[in-house]
C-alpha cells in the first residue's frame, strides 16, 4: 500500500511540472485502456476441516473501458483481467505453482477534481462481479484447487490524468479490489473450498474521448456588431463602424460591418456550419471594402487554467485566419491575437461555461 501511494504521489508531481495541455470537463462519449501491476493479497481457501494460504507472485493486469463524461462525473463500464502465479502454498514456497486468474465486468463512477492545473486529479468506485479461477494450483506436484467461481466484487480508485491533446489523456491509477467468496473445486473432495479475493494494482494507460454533447455550449455563429446590447459588449472591445460611401452624396452604399463574432462550442476549434457562413461573410466584407490589415481577437470561457486557455484562444484565431486566407484574404494581411479567458463578453465567475465568452472576434479597420 505505501509502495502504491508513493507511485501516485511521484506521479502527480511529475505531471504538475509539465505543460498543460488539454482543460478538464470536456463532455461526451470516450474509450480508455490500461496495463500494470497486479499485486494480490495471500488468498485463504478453507472448507470445513482445512485451511491453506497461497501467496502469488506480482502479475499484470489489464482493463478496458467505455464511458461518458459528464463534466466533472464520469460513469463508465469496464472489462478487466488480472494473472498472477502461485509462489507459496501454506508455509513453504517448494513445489508451489499454478496461476490465479480473475476476470472483472464492473460498472465505475468516477469523481474529476478541477484544480486549474496540468493534472486532473480522480477519485472513483466500482461494483460489479469477478470471474475467481484457480488454475491448477499445485504444491509438492500435488493438484490441490483447479475451477472458477463468479463473485460479487467491489473496487476503489484513485488517479490522476493529464490531457496531451483535445481527445487524449495519459492516466495513472491505484485500485484495490476485493470480492466476495468464490467455490473452488478441491482435488479429492467432494466439498468446494472457499476463498476471497483481494489484490492491489497500479496501472498506467489512455482516455481518449469523442465530440460529445454540451448543453452548454453554442453551436452557432452570428455576426453582430459589439454595439448590440444582446451581447453585453465590455467598454474594451472595439465599436462596430458603419461605412458610408462619400463619394456618391446622392446615394448611400449599403453599411459594411466592420465586426464580426465567430462563436465555439465548449473547447472546441472547429467551425461549425454557421460559423463557416460568417467567416465567408466577413471575407466578402474585407476585400469589397480592400481592408489590408483585419485583426483576429481569440477567446474562451473561464473554464480550465490561464494558460491552456491562452492556447486554445490562439488556436481558434488561427483557424478563422485559415478560413479567412482560404476565402482570398492574404495572410499577411491577418493580424493573430489571443486573449484566452481575461476579457469575458459576458462576465462570470471562475470555470464558468459561458457560450458567449467562447469566440474569435474578426475586426476590419
Amino acid at each position: 500500500m505505501r509502495y502504491a501511494v508513493k507511485l501516485i504521489t511521484a506521479a502527480g508531481i511529475a505531471s504538475l511540472l509539465a505543460t498543460p495541455a488539454l482543460a478538464s470537463g470536456k463532455e461526451g462519449w470516450y474509450f480508455g485502456g490500461e496495463v500494470g501491476a497486479s499485486l494480490p493479497s495471500a488468498s485463504k481457501y478453507r472448507d470445513a476441516t482445512t485451511l491453506n494460504k497461497v501467496e502469488a507472485d506480482t502479475g499484470y493486469g489489464l482493463n478496458g473501458q467505455v464511458g461518458y463524461d459528464f463534466g466533472s462525473l464520469r460513469v463508465e463500464g469496464e472489462l478487466g483481467w488480472r494473472q498472477n502465479g502461485v509462489k507459496k502454498v501454506g508455509a513453504t514456497s517448494g513445489g508451489a505453482n499454478g496461476n490465479t486468474n480473475v476476470a472483472t465486468l464492473m460498472a465505475n463512477v468516477y469523481y474529476d477534481v478541477a484544480l486549474g492545473m496540468a493534472v486532473v486529479p480522480y477519485f472513483g468506485v466500482g461494483m460489479g462481479v469477478a470471474n475467481v479461477s484457480a488454475d491448477n494450483i499445485k504444491k509438492g506436484g500435488a493438484k490441490l484447487y483447479n475451477g472458477d467461481d463468479t463473485a460479487i466484487a467491489g473496487q476503489a480508485i484513485v488517479g490522476v490524468a493529464y490531457p496531451l491533446t483535445d481527445s487524449l489523456a495519459l492516466k495513472a491509477d491505484y485500485r484495490y479490489l476485493r470480492t466476495s467468496e468464490a467455490r473452488v473445486t478441491e482435488t479429492g473432495k467432494a466439498t468446494k473450498a472457499r476463498v476471497p479475493y483481494s489484490a492491489h494494482a497500479l496501472m498506467i494507460g489512455f482516455n481518449y474521448k469523442f465530440g460529445g454533447d454540451d448543453s452548454s455550449s453554442s453551436s452557432s455563429a452570428t455576426a453582430t456588431p459589439l454595439s448590440s446590447p444582446i451581447l453585453r459588449t465590455p467598454a474594451s472591445q472595439v465599436a462596430a463602424v458603419s461605412a458610408v460611401s462619400t463619394q456618391a452624396p446622392q446615394a448611400v452604399q449599403p453599411a459594411v460591418i466592420r465586426s464580426y463574432l465567430v462563436f465555439f462550442d465548449f473547447d472546441k476549434v472547429d467551425l461549425t456550419p454557421e460559423a463557416e457562413k460568417i467567416v465567408t461573410q466577413a471575407a466578402d466584407n474585407a476585400k469589397a471594402a480592400k481592408v489590408t490589415n483585419l485583426r483576429l481577437v481569440g477567446h474562451t470561457d473561464t473554464t480550465g487554467s490561464e494558460k491552456y486557455n491562452m492556447a486554445l484562444s490562439l488556436r481558434r484565431a488561427n483557424i478563422v485566419k485559415t478560413a479567412l486566407v482560404k476565402r482570398g484574404i492574404p495572410a499577411e494581411d491577418i493580424a493573430v491575437i489571443g486573449k484566452g479567458k481575461s476579457e469575458p463578453l459576458v462576465q462570470t465567475g471562475d470555470g464558468v461555461r459561458e457560450p458567449q465568452n467562447r469566440r474569435v472576434q474578426i475586426i476590419l479597420p
